[in-house]
């Protein structure tokens, strides 16, 4: 719906708009909806595109709450909104927040695809990466 928007309106009128639709939304379905679910994310998408990344993050937590709700708490969906949260914490330096994201996101991959799926590699590689800008593994350690 948001890509609509923009298609039809200025970016600000766009991001009122969704942002009228998140409220009514939210108020019909307080228990989370797909349709609540990727209106969150195209707002959280917006704020992380004009560099307002707190408020994109407020929206990406929500996502995560919205997609448990949904899915359960050990979905791929819900990994792929716990790295999305992450990716947010790493742009605000909020490394030790964002540690355990990975972590939970890494658990979820590794249940339901298995150690060598795409998925898993990236989250693990992504995981190194954290460890390493918070002083937890040697560098050496990242080239294998």
């Amino acid at each position: 719906m948001y890509v609509w928007y923009l298609l039809t309106y200025s970016l600000e009128t766009a991001t009122a708009l969704n942002q009228e639709v998140y409220e009514v939304l939210k108020e019909l379905h307080p228990d989370g909806h797909d349709l609540l679910s990727k209106t969150i994310i195209e707002l959280a998408r917006y704020y992380r595109e004009q560099d307002q990344l707190k408020e994109a993050a407020v929206f990406q937590r929500e996502v995560v709450v919205i997609k448990e709700q949904q899915y359960g708490a050990d979905h791929p969906s819900v990994a792929m909104e716990l790295n999305n949260l992450a990716v947010f914490c790493c742009h605000l330096g909020q490394f030790s927040e964002a540690l355990p994201l990975c972590e939970r996101a890494l658990s979820i991959y590794e249940e339901f695809y298995g150690a060598d799926h795409e998925l898993t590699l990236n989250t693990i590689a992504n995981l190194s990466k954290l460890k390493k800008e918070l002083g937890l593994i040697d560098h050496a350690l990242l080239e294998y």
